[in-house]
Order: structure tokens, then C-alpha cells, then sequence
């Protein structure tokens, strides 16, 4: 992952996306917006995956958090996407030792990912993935919400997308 790729993430009013990696969604609203201590946190557990890069916005109005996710590989097909998908749902952190309701599922003939936590302090964990390519690499794309509202920012999951 270059420098540009890992500060490539645009924010605007309506809109968040990469140019380099071609990939857009709804922006949450103005009140999300990078938080550089939960940024650097992700960005030292990433230091020894040098084809990974996350970006985390946060809002402290609404209590909830949005955290992009990108990892590139050399190749990708049906059972690289789903070796990467079981690999990443074994490896789930539970904080505070909380034991998750879990629910996922494969579907839909673009190979995409959900993955549903939900813990018993109420906070929902809401996470989407969609695989991607352009000239030089393929990609797997995530999206995770954090609420405590099932239904928060379904449209940013949703709207996700990738220029194909």
C-alpha cells in the first residue's frame, strides 16, 4: 500500500470515496469525522500488514463510529474471497470478553459479505464486504458501523460500491 493509496480517502457533504481504488458511499453526515487517536490505533495494529490500510470516522454527537477497511492482493476469485471472509470472521475481537450473537452470510452473485454482531452491552456491529480490482491488484472492501442502533447508517452499507 503506497502513501498516496493510504491518504487517497476523500470526505465530502454527500459523498465518500478513492479515486485509486475506485470505490464510493454515502457520507454518514458532517458530524462524522476522523478521529486522529482511533486513527493511529488502527493504523499501529495494521504496521505489519503492508497491504492493508483502514480509515475511521467517528461521531460523538450520534455515538457511533464507521471504520473502511481495504486489503489488496495479487489475485482474486470466488475462493480467494471466501478464504479471506473465514479467515477475518475467525479472528473477530470481542471487546471487554463480551460473547457475540453472530450471524454472516455469502451471497449475491458479486461475492459480498455481511457480518452481524450484536453484544450484550446493546452495540451493534454492522460489517459489509464487496471484492474489487483495478489494473494493478484486486481488493476486498469493508465497511463496519458501530451503534447502538441496528439500523445506523445501513445506507453508507448499502451505497457502498465499486467502479468495476
Amino acid at each position: 500500500m503506497t502513501a498516496a493509496e493510504r491518504q487517497g480517502l476523500q470526505i465530502a457533504a454527500d459523498s465518500i470515496w478513492h479515486a485509486g481504488f475506485g470505490f464510493s458511499m454515502p457520507s454518514p453526515g458532517p458530524s462524522y469525522v476522523p478521529v486522529p487517536e482511533l486513527q493511529a490505533r488502527v493504523d499501529s495494529g495494521l504496521a505489519g500488514h503492508p497491504d492493508m490500510v483502514g480509515w475511521v470516522l467517528r461521531s460523538a454527537e450520534e455515538a457511533t463510529a464507521l471504520v473502511i477497511q481495504l486489503v489488496k492482493f495479487p489475485a482474486m476469485d470466488e475462493s480467494h474471497f471466501r478464504a479471506f471472509i473465514r479467515g477475518n470472521a475467525q479472528f473477530v475481537q470481542c471487546p471487554r470478553g463480551d460473547d457475540p450473537r453472530r450471524h454472516d452470510v455469502v451471497a449475491g452473485r458479486r461475492g459480498e459479505f455481511r457480518f452481524v454482531e450484536r453484544y450484550p452491552s446493546g452495540t451493534f456491529l454492522l460489517t459489509r464486504c464487496i471484492p474489487g480490482a483495478r489494473s494493478d491488484a484486486a481488493f476486498v472492501l469493508c465497511v463496519q458501523t458501530g451503534s447502538a442502533d441496528s439500523g445506523a447508517l445501513a445506507d453508507v452499507r448499502t451505497g457502498l460500491s465499486v467502479r468495476h
